[in-house]
């Protein structure tokens, strides 16, 4: 009896720990629920009125006024308390360029005596672009208008020394698919001399993006100018008449230095290597050659005071997150993205593991509309569907906080562009109308309530999903299946019903047991409970791989994919075809025969420890060899078993432990009901049986792997990858 005893012990023992941690994960909740953030809306509105003042200069990039930007942000981040990125510093230094005008452009339709017929206004009936193509210069020639798709298609140098005037928003004009940039480079490599163009934009606004210009300094280009509709028509007109025109422009570049912010606050797990990082630029268009000075208000010293906010009200409320959160501004939004490529050149952070939210120009309208955007190029392949997941739980927020907003995954003229080109993963949060922010001053109280309702999308994002995310993760197949675990804890009740009725102690050896017993006594002696155990648990790790492909394929957040018959089936056969492949690598990359070694000398040299000694040791005997193999053969890239939840560091640890830890009590299990006294064979049944359910498991969880969409490209790449 005393054997009886100590067996229906350590069985209650098991499903007692079994049960309480199931019911526990059934009905755990590991998010906060949404709620809409209060910020201090005050200090928005003083932020901004300290960004846009004349001592800031309207923060072009190389002005003194866009020094005192990045002073200003680092006493701000060092004042609320967040950490330096490294070294005790929060800038990173680069090189740029700046345009600069010395004077304001002549522009003029003279006849052909030279006198001046009509003279344009810079400021008020056009502007000068400042991008990719543009250079300084003095012009003196006649002009030729675009009517036709052909002529802008035309190779006959029809516009090699000529002023060329087009509208680029006339689809007649337009060759099929040509945008334009597309127009803009065919007339500069056609040698046109001057590109005047109609201008939609105010004419007292600025108009500079470097892009390239950045990387490549061009030493010829076209004098590039925006005119207002009527300068337009009238061009048309001097055009018709024969008349030329003159223009005289001093635009020319320079070299700067500028600088990135970064301010962080630390992940309280050492071991969760998650990035979110919080992003705006802080760069303006500075003052113009005409004296006049570019608040950029809305674009983007908005921006600026909301991130600047944010981290105060995290700070303030001493808000902890298991992903490291960064704070960044950065630099030269307007002369080309040029902060976030030199990011992206020297990256902090690794780019695999960072997901981006980058604040945009804030309006200042009442009841804004938000765009929650990102895009996939042939260059930013990687991380779309994780940009897309991200994106649509940020607008999952908005949409339960009834703030109005809309999601464009085809949104690519911002610099949140710049990241996805780099393959991280990258949403933008901004606003459908920017204001003209010369001729329409912005409200700043609009301002300051719309960066209140873009900090409460982020802090709730950041509460819902910046964190580990296992016990929701287990929880979402322990609901699903939760009928199956019902019948297991019957079944366990029934059995050990079962052998307290039948008294079963008297039994010495597995034979004994069936002689003169019932079909019924012969299914019930059989380990059913451990059997439906392992089942249970490789259907649990199936749904939970399944659950992922689906996120993934689906583009759609986690929380909101869903497994059905189907994609359940296509797991498990998926796992069918690869395990074959994994066990093939495991016997040929020698973890097993280390295994089956260390088992002959457990049975051997420890055959008269205990039981509990004995199941010890093959644990370190199966989990060792496994440890390293995985920490070894997995490809960096793909160290993660699943997205959010394990770090590359702890991910082989973390999943060799619990496959262990699993084996070892099932198998303990399967032998109490295999044998029920201990009696010849126990201790080998637990180290067979340990290693096939461990086994059973890993190759469940690691098979689908081989050959997911990801691997695949790798291998088409010629990238020698291993499991």
């Amino acid at each position: 009896m005393h054997l009886l005893k100590k067996h229906k012990l350590v069985v209650l023992k098991i499903l007692i720990i079994f049960i309480v941690l199931s019911l526990a994960l059934l009905g755990c909740e590991s998010k906060e629920d949404l709620a809409f953030r209060e910020i201090n809306t005050t200090r928005v509105k003083e932020h901004i009125k300290v960004l846009t003042s004349d001592e800031f200069e309207g923060r072009m990039i190389g002005t003194a006024g866009n020094e005192k930007t990045v002073e200003y942000i680092v006493n701000h981040f060092k004042e609320i308390g967040l950490e330096p990125h490294i070294e005790n510093e929060y800038i990173t230094t680069f090189n740029a360029i700046k345009p600069v005008l010395g004077h304001p452009v002549i522009f003029n339709v003279v006849d052909s005596d030279g006198n001046v017929v009509r003279e344009f206004i810079q400021g008020a009936e056009f502007l000068v672009r400042v991008d990719d193509f543009a250079m300084g210069g003095k012009f003196r020639g006649s002009i030729y208008h675009i009517s036709t798709d052909e002529a802008l298609n035309s190779k006959d140098d029809l516009f090699e020394g000529l002023a060329i005037l087009a509208d680029f928003d006339d689809k007649s004009i337009m060759p099929t698919g040509f945008t334009q940039s597309d127009a803009l480079r065919r007339l500069r490599r056609e040698n046109a001399e001057v590109i005047i163009y109609r201008e939609n934009r105010a004419a007292n606004s600025r108009n500079i993006n470097l892009g390239r210009k950045n990387q490549v300094r061009t030493t010829t280009g076209p004098i590039i100018i925006g005119v207002s509709d009527d300068a337009y028509d009238e061009l048309i007109e001097f055009y018709n008449q024969g008349y030329k025109i003159t223009i005289d422009s001093s635009l020319k570049f320079i070299d700067v230095k500028a600088n990135n912010v970064f301010g962080v606050i630390p992940t309280i797990n050492t071991t969760y290597e998650n990035y979110i990082m919080i992003a705006t630029s802080f760069d303006g268009l500075g003052i113009d050659e005409q004296g006049k000075m570019h608040k950029s208000k809305t674009d983007n010293a908005s921006g600026v005071a909301t991130v600047l906010e944010l981290a105060s009200y995290i700070k303030e409320n001493n808000m902890e997150f298991d992903s490291t959160i960064i704070f960044a501004a950065f630099n030269g939004k307007h002369t080309g993205h040029v902060g976030v490529s030199h990011y992206n050149t020297f990256s902090l952070y690794p780019p695999d593991r960072t997901q981006v939210i980058f604040v945009d120009n804030i309006t200042g309208v009442d009841e804004a509309l938000f765009t929650l955007g990102s895009y996939e190029s042939r260059n930013s392949q990687r991380g779309f569907k994780h940009s897309t997941i991200q994106t649509k739980r940020l607008s999952s927020i908005a949409n339960e906080l009834h703030i109005d907003s809309v999601v464009d995954m085809n949104h690519f003229r911002a610099e949140h562009s710049a990241f996805r080109n780099n393959g991280i993963v990258a949403t933008i949060i901004s606003t459908m109308h920017v204001e003209d922010y010369l001729a329409n001053e912005p409200d700043l109280n609009a301002i300051a309530n719309n960066s209140e309702h873009v900090s409460s999308i982020i802090i709730n994002f950041l509460n819902q999903h910046s964190g580990l995310m296992i016990m929701s993760e287990l929880a979402y197949p322990l609901r699903k299946f939760a009928w199956f675990f019902v019948i297991i804890v019957v079944i366990a009740l029934l059995k050990h019903r079962y052998f307290i009725k039948n008294n079963m102690s008297d039994n010495k050896y597995k034979f004994d047991i069936y002689k003169g017993k019932s079909s019924i006594d012969k299914i019930m002696m059989q380990p059913i409970v451990s059997g439906l155990s392992v089942a249970y648990i490789l259907l649990m790790i199936s749904t939970l791989s399944a659950r992922h492909v689906v996120s993934n394929t689906m583009g759609v957040p986690l929380e909101e994919a869903y497994t059905n018959f189907s994609s359940l089936m296509h797991q498990l056969l998926t796992t069918i075809f690869t395990a074959p492949v994994l066990l093939y690598m495991l016997v040929f990359t020698y973890p097993l025969f280390i295994v089956l070694f260390m088992a002959l000398i457990i049975k051997y040299v420890f055959n008269k420890s205990g039981v509990l000694v004995h199941s010890l040791l093959v644990a370190l005997a199966i989990g060792i060899p496994f440890y390293f193999y995985t920490t070894k053969t997995i490809v960096k890239e793909y160290a993660m078993l699943f997205p959010d939840i394990l770090s590359k560091s702890n991910a082989p640890l973390f999943v060799v432990v619990c496959l262990i830890l699993l084996s070892v009590g099932l198998s303990l299990l399967y032998s109490y009901e295999y044998t029920i006294k201990r009696g010849h064979g126990f201790k080998s049944r637990i180290l067979i049986s340990t290693l096939i359910i461990f086994l059973a498991f890993y190759l469940m969880l690691l098979g689908p792997n081989l050959f997911s969409a990801d691997m695949i490209k790798l291998f088409r790449l010629g990238i020698r990858v291993r499991l």
